[in-house]
């Protein structure tokens, strides 16, 4: 993310931040190597953002030494530069009993056992169901605010969109840019007839179909 492009066209933003996206991969470390960094770039994204527009993510659903680092060092950053926190909980599922059903269904679609380890289905990653606020409050007992933090963003960012209007940038395509196009389609897909038709191993099938 460009923090100088982000600056110039911020308006009022709420961002919540654990791992970081692009070429940011702070502020959060798993592994709490580079803590150090991890707190200079969230100072510096809560300075751009502003003060209760920027939140650091906490949830629950891994477990394991580095989900817990992970998450230590969320609480570290939020003492030491004040930055707020919001609860987060990812939902695949409805209910907690409803986990070895959705596995199943995850094993069905991509073709692979329960006990396969390389199958989606994984042991540090739990609770994927929908959570009261009872709930939420246990989980993160040391930091409450995280959970009424969530209302707070989810109100600041609820957007109301009008179901007549279409809110997508209008295309306009170029004359003759159409015909161009496949023109260009009609000579690939020859030459690779012809390359096909010359080869002396089997040719793979062409990624362009004129018809």
């Amino acid at each position: 993310m460009d923090k100088e492009i982000l600056q110039q066209q911020l308006r009022k933003v709420s961002s919540a931040c654990q791992k970081g996206s692009g070429a940011e991969k702070s502020p959060i470390s798993s592994d709490r190597k580079d803590l150090a960094g991890a707190t200079k770039a969230a100072g510096e994204y809560h300075e751009i953002f502003g003060k209760d527009n920027y939140y650091l993510e906490l949830c629950r659903q891994r477990t394991g030494t580095s989900a817990h680092r992970q998450r230590r060092a969320a609480f570290d950053i939020h003492k030491k530069l004040g930055i707020p926190s919001g609860w987060t909980n990812d939902c695949h599922y409805l209910k907690k009993e409803d986990e070895r059903p959705h596995d199943l269904m995850l094993c069905l679609q991509t073709g692979k056992t329960i006990n396969d380890p390389n199958s989606r289905r994984s042991s540090t990653r739990t609770q994927l169901y929908v959570k009261s606020t009872e709930q939420a409050l246990v989980e993160f007992k040391e930091m409450p605010t995280a959970v009424s933090n969530t209302v707070k963003i989810k109100r600041e960012a609820c957007t109301e969109l009008a179901l007549n209007k279409t809110y997508l940038p209008s295309s306009k395509v170029l004359e003759g840019s159409l015909q161009n196009l496949r023109r260009a389609a009609l000579v690939m897909e020859e030459a690779w007839r012809r390359a096909s038709r010359n080869a002396r191993a089997p040719f793979p099938r062409s990624p362009i179909r004129s018809g």
